[in-house]
């Protein structure tokens, strides 16, 4: 990693962090907080490196910057900056925590610097109702997250953000409150005034001035007027002001109170109006200003001299009595009709008065006479209108006359009308049927089906066992053909007809098939062994055991074989008769077994076989020699080993492979066990020590490993169990192991599963040490770098120092001045 410039602001304070990520980066951050009273974002600068040195390159990196309580508990602030492009960069970035798009909180005017305000009643936590109530000195937590093109990526530990930070809000320095430093008087410049001063300002200037300074003099009398009692004052005393004017107080309650003169009031019981007058003049709602109705019309209405008759008319300016024209309504048309002038009849047109124009519930009964309404009065009533109720019934007579019992209303198109006539449908109401099904008569009918999907019937003396066939455009009745069935005459091709059969055979006999001529002729039943079907090996076809019955195979049993001419005892060969039964043996003579061996033994111990002695020269499965006991083959000490495919060879070596008890398989003469292939075991092997040839005039091609480190990261240790013997155990997958060193996996034969894959465990020691070797050179270079950082961090910690100071005496002089500002 490489180090950082200087921190950039007046004063300001830093945190230098190393961390390893989970996401094999590490990264070198530096987090300087202004402490200027103007800015409004924290500069967040840093280094992207990666675990093989490298560092980050990207063209959209991303990052989201939390600010927590001192717990670490509730999101206060979350912002997210995205789009950064580090292709170039080299790893670095410098960024501005509140330029982002703020995530939360969403509402408000909410930025980055409120969140340091320990003067904040409470804070509302992000994803939750949880609150957060700061406590002066609270500290607060910086969590980051950065996005590198494969997934996001936190820092292990959040960034404690103590005192020298909170110089941020520095904003608080311009105002108290929510007042600027505009709105307060200094206490220091404002005078202590004596008792009947005031502050005056002046030029930039508060003094104390006394009132009678400025030039002000005193209230020496007040001229009583009209409405005041008390009279004139000229140095002292009161002045009332009466709750009703003087002289109003004596006048009548009711009527119009009018001025006489000075101070002079009378009443009367009207105005008069001696001249024109504008705006409003109120009368009483509906007045005319007359006491009578006579008068009230007189006021209002153009004279006239008691014609009757006569309506009001006007031309636009002025409104007479007139006779009513002639030219007036003289006739109505439509629905309502109506002719002549004056007072005329009016009519309702027939069949005008439909139930679209009747309004539903408008109609009582009693507003309809009895028989007003006529047929020709109703044009047309929609069913609705009709509505059903208990003890209503549809009483309709045709031509008045009523129906019989059983007859139903039938439709005459003849005369356009319901008529009564007899039901002849029945239950069913069927009246004809057409299609491929016919009827004839009514009531209980004759159904007749003429037609097939419309494909007329045609029968022809119908016959049992016949059947309906479609024959060019109609159905007839025939009986089945077999060219009636597809493919009928393929299908019995192979089958037995008559023609293959004898007339008849005679009793015992059996059909055989003689395929030269595909015919079946008559055989005498004949029995042999072909004839069986496989059964259990040395079974025989027998009689039931003990009784008669019919034979089957079974095993022989004692009762099977005679005993004549064979007697109890002990022998060494037998003799079978030549009905095949086994009789009284002897005693084995060395002459038996000359033909067998190939030699004549001398007797049955210590016998020596001179030449090659072949066992079954054609070696079959289990074909062996079988010795018991102690067996010693060539008791002078040599070793035997097989010697091509002819048999033993017997050789002197001073060592070879031997077992003396149930523990090992020995190694004999301190000799070294070699194979030139692979050895195989079903379980473990284990030696106090393992040696791999590695000599380097046995090489070529030699270099030093490349990217160890990520080679050994891609590596995955894992537990597991084994199948075959459910041992628990540590290691590696062939599989992923070949993926990354495929140097170090191979395929050997497996019994059971063909191939199996192996991987050399010992050559992994290499990468690891390459591995340690690179992680050794990075931890030098970031220990040079932390000594350089905590040199840094040591003037940080001195500007820090000089910072607190001097919010300290910021805060007194806040507090001294907070003291002086009057409440």
């Amino acid at each position: 990693m490489e180090s950082f410039g200087t921190i950039k602001g007046r004063s300001c304070a830093g945190l230098a962090i190393l961390l390893r990520m989970a996401t094999a980066l590490c990264i070198l951050i530096l987090l300087p907080l202004s402490a200027q009273s103007t800015p409004r974002t924290l500069s967040y600068q840093g280094r992207i490196i990666k675990t093989d040195g490298s560092p980050l390159r990207h063209s959209s990196v991303s990052f989201i910057f939390k600010i927590l309580n001192p717990s670490g508990t509730c999101v206060i602030y979350r912002e997210q900056i995205s789009g950064l492009d580090m292709s170039n960069s080299n790893g670095l970035f410098d960024l501005a925590i509140g330029s982002g798009a703020v995530v939360y909180p969403t509402t408000g005017s909410f930025n980055i610097l409120d969140a340091f305000n320990n003067s904040t009643a409470s804070y509302s936590c992000e994803g939750g109702t949880n609150t957060y109530s700061p406590s002066a000195g609270d500290n607060r937590r910086l969590r980051v997250q950065f996005w590198d093109g494969l997934g996001w990526s936190a820092l292990e530990s959040d960034l404690v953000i103590r005192t020298v930070p909170y110089a941020a809000y520095a904003n608080a320095a311009e105002r108290l409150g929510t007042y600027l430093p505009s709105e307060f008087v200094l206490n220091s410049s404002v005078p202590s005034c004596a008792v009947g001063e005031y502050l005056s300002f002046n030029s930039g200037t508060w003094a104390c001035v006394p009132l009678g300074s400025m030039g002000l003099g005193t209230v020496t009398s007040i001229t009583v007027g009209t409405g005041l009692t008390g009279g004139t004052i000229t140095t002292t005393g009161s002045i009332g002001l009466g709750t009703e004017l003087a002289g109003v107080n004596a006048l009548a309650t009711t009527g119009f109170v009018s001025r006489t003169g000075p101070g002079a009031y009378s009443t009367s019981t009207s105005i008069n109006l001696t001249s024109d007058v504008s705006g409003i003049l109120p009368v009483a709602n509906g007045g005319t200003g007359a006491t009578t109705l006579a008068a009230a019309l007189t006021n209002i209405l153009p004279p006239q001299s008691g014609n009757s008759g006569r309506i009001l008319q006007t031309d636009g300016t002025t409104a007479t009595w007139v006779v009513p024209p002639a030219t007036g309504i003289t006739a109505l048309t439509g629905e309502v009709t109506a002719s002549g002038s004056g007072s005329v009849a009016a009519t309702i047109t027939d069949g005008a008065v439909t139930s679209a124009k009747i309004l539903d519930g408008t109609i009582a009964t009693a507003d309809i006479g009895n028989g007003q309404v006529t047929d020709a009065k109703i044009a047309s009533l929609s069913i609705d209108k009709i509505t059903s109720g208990s003890g209503k019934y549809l009483s309709y007579l045709p031509n008045n006359a009523a129906c019989a019992d059983g007859e139903v209303l039938k439709w005459n198109n003849s005369n356009s009308r319901w008529i009564c006539g007899t039901d002849n449908e029945g239950a069913g109401g069927i009246t004809a049927l057409s299609g491929d099904v016919s009827t004839t008569g009514s009531g209980a009918v004759t159904v007749t089906v003429d037609r097939v999907k419309n494909v007329p019937i045609t029968l022809t003396s119908p016959a049992t066992g016949q059947y309906l066939k479609y024959n060019s455009g109609s159905w007839v009745n025939s009986a089945i053909a077999i060219s009636d069935i597809t493919n009928l005459s393929t299908q019995l091709a192979a089958k037995i007809d008559s023609s293959q059969m004898p007339a008849n055979c005679s009793a015992g006999q059996t059909l055989t098939f003689t395929s030269a001529t595909g015919t079946w002729a008559c055989s005498t039943i004949s029995v042999s062994g072909s004839n069986f079907a496989s059964a259990t090996a040395n079974y025989v076809l027998a009689a039931p055991n003990g009784s008669a019955g019919a034979p089957s195979f079974r095993a022989l049993v004692a009762a099977d074989l005679p005993n004549s001419g064979a007697t109890a005892g002990t022998y060494t060969k037998v003799t079978v008769d030549a009905k095949g039964r086994v009789t009284t043996g002897a005693s084995l003579a060395s002459s038996d077994i000359t033909t067998a061996l190939g030699y004549t033994p001398v007797n049955k111990a210590g016998d020596t076989v001179t030449g090659a002695l072949t066992v079954n020269s054609t070696l079959t499965a289990g074909a062996a020699i079988v010795m018991g006991g102690n067996t010693v083959i060539d008791s002078g000490g040599g070793w035997h080993r097989t010697y091509g495919n002819t048999g033993w060879y017997n050789g002197t070596h001073g060592g070879g492979i031997y077992m003396i008890d149930a523990t090992y398989v020995r190694v004999y003469g301190s000799k070294v066990f070699h194979s030139d292939n692979t050895i195989q075991t079903g379980t473990a092997m284990y030696s106090p020590a393992y040696y791999y040839t590695s000599d380097r005039r046995l090489k070529e091609n030699i270099e030093t490993l490349k990217n160890p480190m990520e080679k050994t990261l891609q590596l995955r240790g894992v537990a597991f169990d084994w199948k075959s013997t459910k041992g628990h155990d540590i290691g590696f997958i062939a599989q992923e192991v070949e993926k990354v060193l495929p140097e170090t996996v191979s395929e050997q034969k497996d019994e059971k599963l063909g191939t199996i894959k192996t991987v050399k465990y010992g050559n992994i020691v290499a990468l690891a040490i390459e591995a340690l070797k690179e992680l050794w050179r990075d931890l030098r270079g970031v220990d040079s770098r932390v000594k350089s950082l905590e040199a840094k961090m040591s003037q940080v910690e001195e500007q820090n120092q000089l910072l607190i100071e001097q919010n300290q005496k910021l805060i007194e002089r806040l507090e001294a001045l907070e003291k002086r500002v009057p409440n």
